[in-house]
């Protein structure tokens, strides 16, 4: 009975894992989201031909390794190992010298203002009232304080530095747990020392870094502990688990994961230990945030509310946002805000706008499909997490000089998001090539990592979205990708004996080929979906039976014939009056007018973002978008240029008298009315009213 349990456990966990794999797989194989430095998310289409011949690459190299009988010269040494990992982020940090921005930097002044007895962020509508989750990070920074200083960031970035070690000695562990195999482990840390987001991280200081050493800490003592049954080790887990949870309380997926698992493993094997290990954990996971509360309480007489309650966090996570769907759209705060700050009134307003929008959801089905796969691809199809986003968002201690600063944002561009890109594809392919060939073998209690990929996968579905969120659980399964390799190279090597034994010429290059099987169904079905994708309707449909369109997710990168890019302003081509913009004093929102005489408003600066074109009004600081308004007059439609938003995404194609076209990436132009107003309207080449000149004040145009 007992066997049957845990046999049952393991599959149904397989099965989660296996499907989750084959769709981030595939959605990374196709496609790509980027997020700009104003976490504006772009989803644009890749080529399967890289990935294709990335993996093509690898088997050919290890088979002319295996052929050659290659060996390597120099032994891995776990130790040298994490000293070049420690140097590496220890250089980064101090070379880079960035600055904290957005929450990190207020959690960092709070605790500067409690050192000088300044508790105005603890009143009832501050920041510490609002968001009270945070008292473990203010708590941290303040006692650092103490110590360094509270404007020594490069010592609490060093700490994260000696953190990323411990998770890159962790990790390595962890595989060596699973596998009992130093290649594999070391496989396993040479690949996280690849993933460059992670030593990003660092300058990110924000509790992250230090949750993700503590937890994946945690989860290799819980490992250790269900094979050596060593009270002490379990003791180290539930301490480990109950830090990263303080640092960062999402990391209460880590606790769950680690007390089912303790549960199966009691039942089953029938070891007492392991309930005392699971209530130790769960007392001092809750004990220890309690304490913190209790420490600020004490420090700034002030008593802790409950903040934002939960459902208001999940209600915004199935919210369309400005940023991408289930992104932060304020919503949570303000609706905390518009309640008094009531935590329990916040709570039923924002359990009816769940169900409101449950209802939604179940009435309209393809839309909720199309709403989730948006999201999903907004926090796991970003190959960079948002590293580099991070790191442009923080300011620089160091004012570079422009070129170098080019320099650098030309090889992010054109070198380290490519190269992330593929790597990311890379991962997933073995990840899913491991679900394939290891589902009968691995036991239950090597999956400990694999639920905590899956509780966070099914946490952010419904819970506020970003990529720097997901990236925690995503390197979890750096061991199991490396494993999904290895099994691949164990079936090609079986496949090159079988033919050799066969007598068939092992030099061909078409035997080779051959052997490549097992990925080519991954590519096709990747390929088939892509397919699929382009000719269905579900990404964009049309509002009110109109030629208006209202625009949230591109089917593809929008062709631009001759690309404009600069400062400029925007010209009818048959008269001489310009696009310009204008606040509703009613609504507070822009709208298009044209306008004969030259303002200031009207110019704009025309920015090439993921093969893109955001069409920014530099005066108003908003971008020229398509979504739809509510109606000032009815006949026609008005339209605002958000600061975030999917919609700002453009092609400015060129027609045969020189004129421009400003269109949606499925042909929709931006139009004249006879009455000056602007509405967008189906392509119609022969259309003076669709066409316009751009009066270049600082110009770079590219064919």
């Amino acid at each position: 009975m007992k066997t049957l349990i845990e046999k049952f456990s393991k599959n149904i966990v397989m099965v989660i894992f296996g499907v989750i794999a084959i769709y981030l797989a595939t959605m990374n194989i196709i496609s790509t989201c980027y997020a700009d430095r104003r976490e504006h998310a772009f989803y644009v289409f890749d080529s399967v031909l890289p990935i294709l011949i990335t993996e093509i690459l690898i088997f050919l190299l290890y088979y002319y390794i295996k052929k050659k009988d290659i060996k390597c010269k120099y032994q891995f040494k776990l130790s040298y190992f994490l000293i070049f990992t420690f140097v590496l982020g220890c250089i980064y940090v101090v070379a880079s010298r960035i600055q904290p921005s957005g929450d990190q930097r207020v959690c960092l002044d709070i605790a500067k203002q409690m050192h000088y007895r300044n508790f105005k962020e603890f009143e009832p509508d501050g920041y510490m009232q609002t968001y009270p989750q945070q008292v473990g990070l203010v708590l941290f920074y303040y006692f650092i304080g103490f110590i360094f200083g509270y404007r020594n960031i490069i010592a609490i970035q060093l700490i994260n530095v000696a953190a990323y070690t411990m998770f890159v000695y962790c990790i390595y562990k962890i595989a060596m747990h699973l596998w009992k195999s130093e290649k594999l482990a070391m496989w396993t840390a040479i690949l996280t020392v690849m993933f460059i987001p992670l030593l990003l991280l660092t300058s990110f200081i924000y509790g992250t870094m230090i949750g993700l050493a503590a937890s994946t800490y945690a989860l290799l003592k819980a490992m250790d502990f269900m094979e050596n049954q060593k009270f002490k080790t379990g003791l180290s887990c539930a301490v480990a688990a109950a830090i990263a949870m303080l640092a960062k309380k999402n990391y209460l997926i880590v606790v769950i994961a680690i007390t089912l698992l303790l549960l199966l493993h009691s039942f089953c094997k029938k070891h007492i230990k392991a309930l005392a290990v699971i209530t130790i954990m769960i007392i001092a996971s809750f004990s220890l945030g309690k304490a913190a509360t209790i420490s600020m309480e004490k420090l700034t007489g002030i008593q802790m509310g409950d903040g934002m309650p939960s459902v208001a966090w999940m209600t915004m996570g199935l919210q369309e946002g400005t940023r991408a769907n289930g992104w932060y759209n304020e919503y949570s705060v303000k609706t905390y805000m518009n309640n008094n700050c009531d935590t329990e009134a916040t709570a039923a307003v924002a359990k009816n706008d769940l169900i409101d929008r449950l209802k939604e959801f179940n009435s309209d089905k393809l839309a909720a499909i199309n709403f989730f796969n948006q999201k999903l691809a907004s926090e796991w199809a970003d190959p960079t997490f948002q590293c580099f986003h991070l790191v442009h968002n923080q300011t620089k201690l160091v004012t570079y000089e422009q070129k170098p600063r080019t320099i650098a944002n030309r090889v992010i561009v054109y070198v380290l998001t490519p190269y992330l890109n593929i790597l990311e594809s890379f991962i997933f392919l073995g990840i899913l090539m491991f679900a394939f060939f290891e589902f009968k073998k691995i036991k239950l209690w090597n999956l400990l990592p694999i639920v905590v990929f899956i509780g966070g996968f099914l946490f952010h579905l419904i819970w506020e979205a970003k990529g720097q969120y997901t990236v925690c659980y995503y390197v979890l399964l750096f061991p199991y990708c490396i494993k999904g390799y290895a099994n691949a190279f164990k079936k090609f090597d079986e496949m090159i004996e079988k033919r050799r034994s066969l007598g068939v010429n092992m030099n061909s290059a078409i035997t080779v080929v051959q052997a490549f099987r097992p990925v080519y169904l991954i590519l096709i079905i990747a390929v088939s979906f892509k397919v699929v994708t382009l000719l269905s309707p579900l990404a964009s449909y049309t509002v009110n039976n109109s030629n208006d369109k209202y625009y949230t997710f591109f089917k593809s990168k929008p062709i631009t014939f001759k690309t404009i890019k600069g400062r400029c302003r925007i010209k009818a081509w048959d008269s001489s009056s310009y696009l310009d913009i204008k606040k509703d004093a009613n609504t507070g929102l822009y709208t298009l007018f044209m306008n004969s005489e030259e303002t200031d408003t009207q110019r704009v600066n025309i920015i090439n973002q993921a093969n893109n074109l955001d069409i920014y009004f530099e005066d108003a600081r908003l971008s020229l978008d398509a979504i739809e308004l509510p109606k000032v007059d009815e006949t026609k439609a008005q339209y605002v240029r958000n600061f975030y938003s999917t919609g700002s995404k453009w092609g400015i194609s060129q027609n045969d008298d020189d004129s421009f076209a400003i269109k949606t990436p499925d042909g929709y132009c931006l139009t004249r009315l006879e009455d000056g107003s602007l509405i967008f309207e189906a392509e119609e080449p022969t259309s003076e009213a669709q066409k316009w000149k751009f009066d270049m004040l600082e110009a770079n145009t590219t064919n």
